[in-house]
């Protein structure tokens, strides 16, 4: 492990004690002039690739499908939503399961890979796909009744995690929903050790942190779920899991809402 990336891991650290302890003005600050980052390969070239290998592998991670029932099932109980943007869709898992199912909504996606913004628009010719960054959304103030970003938050350096959560903030109606999902306990440090990091993650979150970050940005947190990364008997193993406690939860899915 590099200098740099060592010393940004232990800036983490730091973010995470002051999130436990709610010390949200040093935490604050901390992501305004970071002193070091991961680095951060996060591309549309990237993305391109690894979006057509999570279409294979979404069909056969029982954690993943859990992660998108779940999030299909809360998004179905918001009577009121109409309008709906999903942030960085990707292979358009999520939309294979909502739009088949539910036409009521006007459905918005954005993401860096191109070839996903083609292949989705071909796919789901009524809905709108673009290609934008979280950072400087091109949609007007108060446009949507829900915003999604599913395994997104991680791959944002930050520098610009609080750019990207106002811009979700700024898009949103007044207690308009935001729906999250992240990784807990991937073991990136550990990766990182070994000068790997597959998914390209620059953030290490704990839920402590998260949710200090979405107070700060103006969201109340309604409901958590969190997910277990078993590939076999999940449903058996989950309930063990939760009921016992034994075992760290490796996701994290989140309902908040605009204040």
């Amino acid at each position: 492990m590099n200098s740099n990336t060592a010393a940004a891991i232990k800036e983490e650290r730091v973010r995470h004690h002051l999130a436990k302890s709610e010390r949200y003005e040093e935490l604050l600050k901390t992501y305004k002039r970071p002193t070091h980052e991961i680095n951060n390969k996060n591309t549309g070239v990237l993305w391109d690739k690894l979006n057509k290998f999570l279409d294979v592998l979404s069909k056969s991670d029982p954690m993943t499908r859990d992660r998108l029932t779940t999030i299909s099932s809360w998004l179905k109980s918001k009577k009121g939503v109409r309008k709906v943007l999903n942030i960085g869709f990707g292979p358009a898992n999520l939309e294979e399961i909502v739009l088949k199912r539910n036409t009521r909504y006007g459905w918005y996606g954005i993401d860096i890979s191109l070839d996903s913004v083609v292949a989705a628009s071909k796919k789901f010719p009524t809905s709108s796909f673009s290609r934008q960054s979280v950072t400087k959304i091109a949609y007007p103030t108060s446009y949507f009744d829900a915003v999604i970003a599913l395994e997104v938050i991680e791959h944002i350096s930050p520098r610009d995690t609080f750019k990207a959560l106002s811009e979700i903030n700024r898009i949103l109606n007044t207690n308009g929903y935001l729906f999250l999902s992240l990784p807990l306990n991937e073991g990136l440090e550990k990766m990182l050790s070994k000068g790997e990091n597959p998914n390209a993650h620059v953030r290490i979150y704990t839920p402590d942190l998260i949710t200090s970050e979405l107070k700060i940005s103006g969201f109340q947190i309604s409901r958590k779920k969190y997910l277990y990364a078993f590939n076999n008997l999940y449903r058996l193993k989950t309930l063990v899991a939760r009921a016992s406690g034994m075992r760290s939860p490796n996701n994290l899915i989140i309902e908040s809402r605009k204040r």
